[in-house]
This record gives C-alpha cells, structure tokens and sequence, in this order.
C-alpha cells in the first residue's frame, strides 16, 4: 500500500482506523462506530527461517500463563504492563499466550511495543478419550473461529495454534487437528498455512501459521541464550509465569 510504514518488531508502526455503520433510512448521522489500531505487515518462510517484512526473524520469548497469585486471572492493564517489561529487559521479542486466546488489551499492547504473538485456544492436555466428547467438535469451532474473527487484525499475532499437546500421536486424533486447521485456514485468508510440529510424547503436532508455507518449517529458539533450536511446544524450565 503506497505510503504506508509496514510494523515490525523494531518499528511497531500502528495507524487508527474509523469505522461509521449507517442505516438505509437514516444515512446522515451513524448508528454506530469503531475507531481501531490497525498494522501492516508481511510474514513468510523460506530457506528454513521466517521472515516479517522481508527480514530474517528469530523468536525468543516465553509462554506466558495469565496466572497471578493476587488477581488470579483477573489481570487488569499494570500487570499486563508489566509482564512485556519483563520480558523486553531479559531480551524477548516475542510471546506465547499458552494456551488461551488472550485479554484484547495485552494483545493492544504487544501491537504497541512490537512483540510477536503465537496465540492458540484453550483445548490442550486432552486424551483421546477426551476429544471423543460430543461438545469437543462444537466447542473447539466456536473457540477458534472467535479467536481468528476477533484477534484477526492485530499486526503483531503471527501464528495461530490449535491443540496443545493433546492426542496428536493417533490417527483419530490427527483427524481433529485437520478438521480445526482447515477452519481456520478458511477463516483467516492471509493465507493460513499448515505447520507440522513435534512435541517430545506427543507424536506430530499440526499447527497453523498466518502465512503461505513455501519452506520446511524453521525451528523457533524460545530459550534466551540457548544455542539449540527449539521446537514450539517443547516444555521448558522456567519459560514464564506461571508455567508448570
């Protein structure tokens, strides 16, 4: 788009969108409006590494648990404050909001301050036994599709990821991750891409990213200071707040 400062992680370049809704019987005045921040970024693959506008990319960051021994998970704007304070001075630039959808405000605040974001939904840790419940399907649809529709805009969510370490290792449960990626591959035309990870127990794991995959899939650093890659849903040792 001409004129326009793509946001990345060094420039977090944001700009206000105004948006008027008005009726056929009345368009002179608007029966509602929506002002909202809004980026304009690329992300792709190629030769095993991602790229934001173009430029080679590492992740390093943490999971983040919104768990709080005063609050719970109540967090109100300070706390949140002051989680990507944290972070930011141990040397991240990015986070993971494991394993839920997160509070739109922190999502505002990574866009803010130029962290990217590995936001996924709330089913993780489930048996196969526990993905055979009837609502598993339904509810899993609602979850993704307000996650995608809702967080949609926000430059700084890179990849969208679906069922953390659940049944992955069978071939009932592979089905599940396909249905879900599927969706959301529909859901959000940037285009989603299918990932394939592993995740040590846990067989293959499917996860999906908000750009076109042209390459093998890069390992992502998580560990600050490591010199070993990686894979995302790999457990750590202290790797945030909260973690278990």
């Amino acid at each position: 788009m001409p004129g326009v400062e793509a946001w990345s992680p060094r420039s977090p370049r944001l700009y206000e969108l105004e948006l008027r809704l008005f009726t056929a019987e009345d368009g002179a005045s608007p029966m509602d409006d929506l002002i909202e921040r809004v980026g304009f970024r690329t992300v792709t693959t190629k030769k095993g590494r991602i790229q934001i506008n173009g430029e080679d990319i590492v992740l390093q960051g943490f999971n983040r648990h919104e768990d709080h021994p005063l609050v719970g998970a109540a967090f109100p704007l300070p706390l949140m404050a002051k989680d990507l304070d944290l972070m930011a001075d141990m040397g991240a630039n990015s986070v993971r909001t494991s394993h839920y959808p997160n509070d739109e405000r922190f999502l505002d605040l990574c866009d803010e301050r130029g962290f990217c974001v590995w936001e996924e939904n709330h089913a993780r840790g489930l048996s196969l036994e526990q993905m055979r419940n009837p609502n598993f399907i339904r509810q899993c649809e609602q979850v993704n599709k307000e996650m995608v529709l809702q967080h949609g805009n926000h430059p700084s969510i890179v990849i969208w990821a679906i069922l953390n370490e659940c049944a992955s290792d069978t071939e009932e449960g592979r089905v599940h991750y396909k249905r879900q990626l599927e969706q959301i591959r529909a859901l959000d035309r940037d285009p989603a891409a299918h990932l394939r990870l592993s995740s040590p127990g846990q067989g293959a794991l499917l996860r999906s990213c908000r750009h076109r995959l042209v390459q093998p899939v890069p390992r992502v650093v998580w560990k600050r200071g490591s010199r070993r890659a990686v894979r995302p849903g790999e457990k750590l040792g202290r790797c945030g707040r909260g973690s278990r």
